[in-house]
């Protein structure tokens, strides 16, 4: 009895009587070592494609590495090349292009200001009225205005800040910038010079000088 139950358990795990003593190999154990090793080599192959993929994928971000530090550098180059044209240029009567440093000023110069502030001086210019305040003033006044300034309308402020002074003269520049007296400074300085000694102000290439205005 003892010993066909023993067998039957044999059988029920799969084992053969030559196998229960320990000798030759069972079959589940067989199966177990042979997908061991199918799962082995698929790991392998897996391995080697990831390796693959690695290798292409550095390689790939190399090249877009080294390009994108050739294009900086390139890039670079042209800026730098840009700011010495700019500032090496001839003013060639007052209108030409601002050197490249002042463009990059007024940024760096509206950051240092709060945004209240900013806001307060927008506010302040724009809608405070000041006629009264300029037919009030009864001494020789220098107006410079361009027609080209993008912050402050030229036909409703030079003009007509000229007309309302006593003794206003206006200077129009066509080509300058708001900023002109820090872009151009060889010209503003010669016109207000010559204002201030009396001296007849020459006016640049394009712009129109309106003599004193009689009160």
């Amino acid at each position: 009895m003892a010993n066909a139950m023993d067998i039957n358990k044999d059988k029920d795990l799969g084992f053969t009587g030559q196998n229960r003593g320990g000798q030759g190999q069972s079959q589940p154990a067989g199966q177990v070592a042979e997908k061991a090793k199918e799962l082995a080599s698929a790991v392998s192959d897996k391995s080697k494609e990831l390796a693959s993929a690695v290798a292409q994928a550095a390689t790939g971000m190399a090249k877009d590495a080294a390009s994108t530090v050739a294009q900086r550098a390139s890039d670079v180059a042209a800026t730098v090349g840009r700011k010495a044209e700019d500032a090496t240029a001839s003013v060639g009567g007052g209108m030409k292009t601002l050197a490249q440093n002042i463009r990059d000023k007024g940024p760096q110069e509206g950051m240092m200001g709060s945004a209240k502030a900013h806001y307060e001086c927008i506010k302040a210019f724009s809608e405070t009225d000041f006629t009264e305040d300029l037919k009030a003033i009864d001494v020789p006044t220098l107006v410079i205005h361009s027609e080209d300034d993008q912050i402050v309308p030229y036909a409703d402020s030079g003009p007509l800040a000229a007309k309302l002074l006593k003794q206003g003269t206006l200077i129009t520049y066509k080509d300058l910038p708001h900023g002109c007296l820090s872009t151009h400074p060889e010209i503003l300085n010669r016109d207000i010079l010559g204002f201030i000694r009396s001296e007849a102000v020459t006016p640049p290439v394009d712009s129109i000088i309106v003599e004193p205005i009689p009160a």
